[in-house]
C-alpha cells in the first residue's frame, strides 16, 4: 500500500465542475478523463455522469478479489444498468452515453466492450507513480513547463496545473500553442509507497 497520495483535479472552466476524476480505494487508484466533446447525447452533463458514477462503481467494488480487467467490467456493467434505470425512471432526461469508441480510441462510456479498452496496470517494484490526464499533460507535451517526465516527480502537482492554467489564459486564441480548446480539465494523481 502507498504510503502517501496528493493529487490536483480542477475544471477547465472557470466555476465549471471538471469532467475529470481522481480516486483510490484500497490497493486500486484511477484518472477518469471525462469526454463531453465525444458524447453520444448534445446534454452537458454526460460526460459528469459518466465519471462520477463509474467513479462510485470502482471505490464500491475496490476490494473485490478479481483481475484488475473483470474489476473494471464490472464497474462499467454497473455504471450500464445504472444508467438504464435513471433513464428509463426519468424518460424527460437526456439517455446517458452508450457509446464507448470515438474518432479512434475508446473513453469511458456504458458500453461494456469500453472495459476491455481501458488502459489498466498491476505495479510492483516502483516507489512513486503519477497517474494523469491529458490536460495535465500539457505541462510537458505542450507548455514544456516541465523538461521531461521525470521532473514532474520531483514538482508540486498544484503548482504545474497552476503554470497550467497561466499558459493556457496567456494563449486565449490558441495560436501560440494549438490546441482544441483555450481550458481543459486538469488532473493527476501522485502515490508513494512506504518503504
Amino acid at each position: 500500500m502507498w504510503g502517501s497520495v496528493d493529487g490536483v483535479e480542477r475544471s477547465g472552466e472557470p466555476g465549471g465542475l471538471s469532467e475529470d476524476r481522481v480516486g483510490t480505494a484500497g490497493a486500486l487508484a484511477w484518472v477518469l478523463d471525462g469526454a463531453s466533446s465525444v458524447m453520444v447525447t448534445d446534454a452537458a452533463t454526460d460526460s459528469l455522469w459518466v465519471v462520477d458514477h463509474l467513479d462510485r462503481a470502482l471505490r464500491e467494488l475496490a476490494d473485490h478479489p478479481v483481475p484488475l480487467d473483470e474489476l473494471v467490467a464490472a464497474a462499467i456493467a454497473r455504471l450500464a444498468a445504472r444508467a438504464e434505470r435513471e433513464w428509463l425512471a426519468t424518460p424527460m432526461c437526456p439517455r446517458p452515453p452508450r457509446r464507448g469508441w470515438c474518432a479512434g480510441y475508446w473513453v469511458a462510456s456504458t458500453d461494456p466492450e469500453a472495459a476491455h479498452h481501458a488502459v489498466t496496470a498491476d505495479v510492483e517494484d516502483v516507489d512513486e507513480i503519477i497517474l494523469a490526464t491529458d490536460g495535465f499533460m500539457r505541462a510537458v507535451e505542450l507548455f514544456g513547463l516541465v523538461s521531461d517526465l521525470a521532473d514532474l516527480f520531483v514538482r508540486d502537482l498544484a503548482e504545474v496545473a497552476d503554470g497550467i492554467r497561466e499558459m493556457e489564459l496567456d494563449d486565449p486564441d490558441v495560436r501560440r500553442f494549438p490546441r482544441w480548446r483555450v481550458h481543459d480539465d486538469i488532473c493527476a494523481l501522485r502515490l508513494r509507497w512506504s518503504p
